[in-house]
Formats: structure tokens, sequence, C-alpha cells
């Protein structure tokens, strides 16, 4: 086709030269864009939203203006053979002693009052004869029996010869007694004894049951030695008495 049929449709060549001029810009332009957001501001883009982010704009501030540092101008070494003067290092404070508190004074246990045992009677201890109207044979009889009551470990016949005493009855009265005497309170077999003399006499005389010695019902050795004599001393005070010799004589 030649220049004549191109002019016959109303239609002119076109420029080459434009469309390749505007094909390398559109490509520059590309380039360009994916360089600066792909390296040059890469915390523009999150990746996680697969969106750019706004770029703030951020107004530059105003450093604030900082004081001059004073540099101390150095001192001059010590020459030899001198000492620097340096301050001597402040003695640490010693830690504070708390004062030790006094143990409590635990209040003093009461002591248990000593009880408060009876003044023994003012009798006269002794040995008594039997009496004069005593036949020989039966105090032959009273001094067999008595004998076997004061053993302490005749228990079972102790009870025979008690009841062989009992019927005797006043006449017996004078070798019991006397048989006190002999009786060593500081041993025990003395002691023992004293309850079935003293019962004896009771049953024969009558007296108060209180006058009956009891032994093992004291809390200690020395209140029952104590109660041993003044059994003994209660009995040859009431035999010297008036009671006592009405009683003897019968009357």
């Amino acid at each position: 086709m030649d220049d004549h049929e191109d002019s016959r449709y109303g239609q002119d060549k076109p420029d080459r030269t434009l469309v390749y001029g505007s094909a390398i810009g559109c490509l520059v332009i590309i380039i360009g864009c994916v360089i600066y957001f792909g390296f040059l501001a890469p915390d523009t883009y999150d990746p996680r939203r697969g969106k750019k982010k706004k770029k703030k704009h951020v107004e530059a501030s105003a450093e604030p203006t900082r004081a001059p540092i004073e540099i101390p101008e150095e001192e001059e070494d010590p020459g030899f053979g001198e000492e620097e003067n340096t301050p001597e290092p402040e003695p640490e404070p010693e830690p504070e002693v708390k004062p030790k508190k006094k143990p409590e004074k635990k209040p003093e246990e009461e002591q248990p009052k000593k009880k408060v045992l009876p003044p023994l009677p003012p009798a006269k201890v002794r040995k008594i004869d039997h009496l004069e109207s005593t036949p020989a044979d039966q105090k032959t009889e009273i001094d067999e029996a008595v004998a076997v009551v004061s053993d302490p470990w005749e228990t079972r016949k102790a009870v025979k010869n008690k009841k062989v005493l009992l019927k005797i009855g006043k006449a017996a009265l004078p070798a019991l007694l006397s048989a006190m005497v002999e009786l060593d309170f500081t041993e025990r077999e003395g002691r023992l004894v004293m309850p079935i003399i003293t019962e004896t006499l009771q049953e024969i005389t009558k007296c108060p049951n209180s006058w009956i010695c009891r032994v093992g019902m004291r809390e200690t050795e020395e209140e029952e030695v104590h109660y041993c004599k003044y059994h003994q001393r209660l009995w040859f005070e009431w035999y010297d008495s008036s009671k006592g010799k009405r009683f003897m004589s019968g009357e």
C-alpha cells in the first residue's frame, strides 16, 4: 500500500517513538517503586496484613541543650618516694547489739505446809507390876498371851491370845502397858505391834476408838513414830488419871 492509498482513508501513520518512550518510562517507574518499597522503605510494609503502613510524620523536636562537661585537671603524680595523701576510709558503724532479755523469774513453788503434830501427853512411861489380887497362874497366862500379841510375825496366834486377854479383863492391863514400854518405834516391827495392843486396851476399857494407834495411815515415817509415842503416853496418862484408878478399883 502506498501513500496515496493511506490518504484515501484519512489515516496518518502512528508515531512509534512516542510509544516506545512511554513504555520505557512506565518500566522505569515500576522498577523504581519496587526498589523503594522493597529495599529502601521496608518498615512501611506489614507482611502480616499485606498492607502498607502509613508512615507517621514525626516532627523533629529540638534537642535539649546539654551542659558542658567539666573535665577536672589531672593531679600531678607524686614523685619517687612521696606518698599520696589519701583520706582514710571511715570505719563501718558497729551493728547494734540488742540487750538480752532477762529470763522472767518463775514464781517460787509453795512448799507444802508441815503438818502440826499434837504434843505428847505429859505421862510417866514405865513398867507396871501385876495387880496384887491376880493369881500366880493367871499372871503366867497373861505374860504368855502378851508375849504372843507383841510378836509382829505371829498374827494368827496374836488374834487367839487377844481373846484370852479380853476374857481376863482389867487384870491384863498392867502387862499390856508394860509391853508398850519395850517397843522401839524407830523400827517398823515395833510400830506394827501398837495396833493390836491398843485395840485390846480399848475393848477392855471401852475408851474412845480414837485411842487405837493406826499404823500405815501416815504420810511419813516421822509422823508414824510420833503417833506411836502419842498413843503410848495417852494410855499411861489415862491409867494414872482418876478415871483409870476408878476403873481398876472396880468402882
